[in-house]
Order: structure tokens, then sequence, then C-alpha cells
């Protein structure tokens, strides 16, 4: 993972998730051959977890 944050690039990049300015959580998305792509390396906070927030 420390690989993908310092080598990001625009089909293959790390998002964070944030509430009242603190993140929460992060992910890895990896683009795939077509117009697709994944999400890996999935990380929420244990408090954060299951919950829906619109």
């Amino acid at each position: 993972m420390e690989n993908d944050i310092e080598h990001q690039t625009a089909e293959r990049f790390l998002s964070g998730a944030f509430a009242d300015k603190k993140a929460f959580g992060i992910c890895i998305f990896v683009k795939e051959e077509n117009t697709a792509g994944a999400i890996y390396q999935m990380y929420v906070n244990e408090d954060y977890q299951g919950k829906i927030s619109v």
C-alpha cells in the first residue's frame, strides 16, 4: 500500500473518506483494461463500519 500512496497515477490512486474534516477510511482504485476499475485495500475505521451517511 505504501507504494500505491507514493506512486499514484490517474489509473491507480488512493482516495479517502472524511467526516468533520477527519479521515475515517481509505481505499486504492485500480483501472482495469476496459472502462471499469476495481477498489483494493479498503480500510474503514471500526467506529464507521456499517454506517450509511448521506
